[in-house]
């Protein structure tokens, strides 16, 4: 086989050999105008083969063929031109269509255009030669409009999209290579030789390429196992071709081969050869190509595992930084998210923690604009985008931001069809390019993390919405209890103060000027506390009308200077008047303050002293803010005035309690005198243990009142001599609920509940009525604990006698640990036989131990 015949078959493979690889793809209309554009090819070189060979049925048949391939092949490449550049065939596209087809058939029935040329042997084969008359012009002119037309559409193109353009120049070095092929083949020194044929295999060479740099087509689809099979044989093909008649000879001259094995040896070497080759190209396809895919695959797989599983959308951000990073070979990723309501894409993570976070993207600038108008999710190659006018019209400050985070390529998050973040990518290592592969990969990627991402953020809204209060839009008070649990356990002996403010005669407030101006005020101190806090604490609508605020790292005088400013700016609030020109009653505060390590050892220490500390206000005149390791902040020209206030309220308090005391006395004359000796020892155990006098006084009135609910227990069950029944203990045990029930119609007095209410729990958690454990009973409920008991041994009952107060003290120091706060009961026991608490006999007498 010489060269010139060499060449039509090789070109034939070639074709052949690209339309098997495309039917793989994906097929696009791109795609399969190239695929007509192949076919063409195939028809138009194929049938001037097999007429050249003489190959049945005739020789004009194949010419027909070869000619109808020709003239579908000029439209062909019209159609290919008009999808590259985006337009849609036109009422001329079908014309041109019309008119190959009739010229077709007129040739073929006529050959009045250029009709099937006469084979003429001569020695050394033979040749065909063609009969030119003046209608070849027609032809030569459709074909001619047809070329103009699509050189039309090309320059159109430049003008108006130049990455489209940009992207169709090797398409125009091919066509110059198909264009130089045909006038060469003019030339006499060409004469012969199918430069045509070879011209066409360049031009289909460079289309693919185009393609590819298009990310339309992947390399990978030529080294597919149906391509390697089609180029193993043809390669086997053409070596024996070459070959047989050397083969031949080497076969006949060995007298061992040559006996009427010859066939079955080629045959078999054939056979052999296709095998070797066949192998050889898998394991080159494989370890150029299918390792890096497989790797792709095998991340991408991992990845969606992972961020299925993944519900914190900080996890999903670094699984997506993470498989990007280990598939591909960049440095530089960025993953930004923009919250519902914002117009900028934020910096959420990236691949070193040291890269600048800080930089804000607009959502309606034109790179996120262009990025979020592909409906396939198709990633943004910055290189191609610089030469659109999407990006001459972008501020020169954009342009900066994404140079100086040296973005190549963005890769967009999508929910609910728009964009709602993104994927900033550096440029390759080496300056390699972003390949259609390259492209794929964050394609699948993107779709997987969006999915994986609104997953995150629905279920973060969803905890959010259970974390915080709707009006306010702070955290609500069961996640607050939580995050106070969490920041002690993660502070372990650091400073972690708490500040709560109790909004004053708040019902008033609603009564005078509505609920709405009521839940405008809400929102408004809201927005003031969280503005002065900041990213310094956790803020909390800790009740109606109370707000809490954690500071962890705050020492007592930090979380004072806060709270003072804060007290100033609420007081601002109805400071002018209103737009009904009515001045509203100013927001005052009652607040408390407490610092962990300083004032609480634990979280429910914590709390409960802050509450105290809001009651102990309260009941003082309220509009201030008391520390629980003593102080106040206050109205300096108040002083005075509260000092007046708060003994008139304790005046008034002690009148309901004693009318309270003396009802119960008229029933059970122990009971009094006993309320009355634990009252003594609860405040100076608390006195005793650095509280303030304020909660000292607490915790006397609790004890004074601790068993007022005694008013409802039969007097047989009061003074029975015997041991109680089961059911008798279940009645004595609800005193603890009546006393509740009666100070709870009493709202002046509603602040010694929770020590009433816990006074007979045990520190073990076997007490009742709620079964509270250790710290989580507050502290004066504990403390009434203590001096109950200790009153209640040595007093005589007319089921027991009384105790000494040695043998008292043993079995409070017996219980500690179970019943008793072991360190109260050190306290309480050491202070007792020091001598700093006098103990009270039942008879009223104090004396020594």
């Amino acid at each position: 086989m010489n060269l010139p015949n060499a060449i039509p078959v090789v070109a034939v493979c070639c074709y052949l050999f690209l339309l098997l690889a495309l039917m793989a793809s994906r097929k696009t209309k791109l795609i399969t105008t190239f695929m007509w554009v192949l076919v063409c090819s195939v028809l138009w070189t194929g049938g001037a083969l097999l007429m050249r060979q003489h190959i049945p049925p005739s020789t004009k048949f194949w010419y027909d063929l070869s000619i109808f391939g020709l003239l579908m092949l000029s439209v062909g490449l019209l159609r290919f031109i008009q999808e590259f550049a985006g337009v849609k065939p036109g009422p001329l596209t079908w014309t041109w269509v019309a008119l190959l087809f009739i010229a077709f058939f007129y040739n073929m029935l006529t050959g009045g255009l250029l009709g099937a040329p006469t084979f003429v042997p001569s020695e050394s084969g033979g040749v065909f030669i063609y009969s030119m008359t003046w209608q070849v012009a027609i032809l030569a002119v459709l074909l001619t409009a047809i070329v103009v037309h699509g050189l039309w559409i090309v320059l159109r193109m430049h003008q108006v999209d130049e990455v489209r353009a940009r992207a169709f120049l090797p398409v125009a070095w091919g066509l110059v290579a198909l264009l130089l092929g045909h006038v060469l083949l003019l030339l006499p020194a060409f004469a012969g030789f199918p430069i045509d044929v070879l011209s066409g295999v360049v031009f289909v060479i460079f289309v693919y390429y185009a393609l590819y740099r298009r990310r339309i087509l992947r390399l990978d689809l030529l080294v597919s196992r149906g391509t390697s099979y089609f180029m193993a044989a043809v390669l086997s093909t053409v070596l024996f071709t070459l070959l047989l008649q050397d083969m031949e000879k080497f076969i006949l001259s060995n007298q061992l081969l040559g006996e009427g094995h010859d066939l079955l040896i080629v045959s078999l070497a054939f056979f052999l050869v296709t095998i070797l080759i066949y192998t050889i190209m898998k394991r080159f396809i494989d370890s150029m190509f299918i390792k890096d895919s497989n790797l792709k695959a095998e991340s991408l797989r991992g990845f969606s595992g992972s961020a299925a599983k993944s519900l914190e959308f900080s996890q999903v951000s670094s699984e997506l930084v993470r498989v990007i990073l280990r598939s591909m070979p960049v440095r530089k990723v960025y993953v930004c998210v923009a919250a519902p309501d914002e117009k900028y894409l934020r910096i959420v993570d990236s691949a070193n923690p040291l890269d600048n976070r800080l930089t804000r993207l607009r959502m309606d600038s034109p790179v996120m604009t262009t990025l979020g108008r592909d409906d396939q999710g198709e990633c943004l190659l910055i290189d191609e985008f610089r030469r659109t006018p999407g990006y001459r019209s972008m501020w020169d400050e954009e342009k900066r931001e994404l140079q100086a985070l040296d973005v190549a390529c963005i890769m967009p998050l999508e929910g609910e069809g728009k964009l709602t973040g993104a994927v900033l990518l550096g440029p390759k290592e080496r300056g390699a390019r972003y390949t259609l592969d390259d492209v794929s990969f964050l394609s699948s990627v993107a779709a997987v993390a969006s999915i994986a991402v609104k997953n995150a953020r629905l279920y973060e809204n969803a905890r959010l919405e259970a974390r915080t209060d709707d009006l306010t839009g702070l955290l609500n008070r069961k996640y607050f209890l939580q995050l106070v649990d969490s920041e002690f356990a993660a502070r372990q002996g650091k400073s972690l103060a708490l500040v709560s403010l109790n909004i004053d005669n708040f019902k008033l407030y609603n009564q005078l000027y509505g609920t709405k101006a009521g839940d405008e005020a809400l929102k408004e101190i809201a927005f003031i506390i969280s503005g002065s806090v900041g990213e310094n604490g956790a803020v909390a609508r800790y009740g109606g009308k109370e707000f809490a605020i954690l500071l962890p790292g705050y020492d007592i005088h930090a979380a004072k200077t806060l709270a003072q400013n804060l007290r100033t700016q609420l007081k601002q609030i109805n400071a002018a008047p209103g737009p009904d020109m009515v001045r509203r009653k100013p927001i005052t505060v009652s607040g408390g303050i407490c610092v962990i390590p300083y004032g609480a050892s634990t979280p429910q220490e914590l709390l409960s002293n802050v509450d105290m500390a809001i009651f102990q206000v309260k009941r003082s005149g309220r509009n201030a803010i008391q520390l629980c390791s003593g102080g106040r902040i206050e109205d300096l020209h108040a002083g005075s005035q509260r000092t007046d206030l708060k003994s008139e309220i304790y005046s008034g308090y002690a009148s309901t309690i004693h009318a309270l005391t003396a009802t119960i006395d008229t029933k059970d004359h122990y009971t009094f005198n006993h309320s009355n000796n634990v009252a003594y020892y609860a405040s100076e155990l608390a006195m005793a243990l650095g509280r303030t006098p304020e909660s000292a006084e607490i915790v006397r009135e609790a004890a004074l009142l601790h068993d007022i609910g005694k008013i409802g227990i039969d007097e047989s069950i009061l003074n029975k001599t015997g041991k109680l029944t089961q059911d008798e203990m279940s009645l004595m045990r609800e005193h603890v609920s009546k006393s509740v029930s009666i100070i709870s119609h009493l709202p002046s007095l509603d602040y010694v509940i929770p020590a009433v209410l816990g006074h007979h729990e045990r520190f073990d958690g076997t007490g009742y009525p709620r079964g509270l454990r250790g710290e989580d009973i507050p502290l004066l409920a504990r403390i009434l604990c203590v001096a109950d008991a200790f009153d209640a041994m040595l007093s005589t009952r007319s089921y027991k006698k009384g105790l000494p107060v040695e043998e008292a003290l043993t079995r409070l120091e017996a219980n500690s640990g179970t019943q008793f706060d072991p360190r109260l009961v050190d306290r309480f026991v050491a202070l007792i036989r020091e001598g700093g608490i006098q103990v009270i006999h039942p008879n009223g007498e104090a004396a020594k131990v």
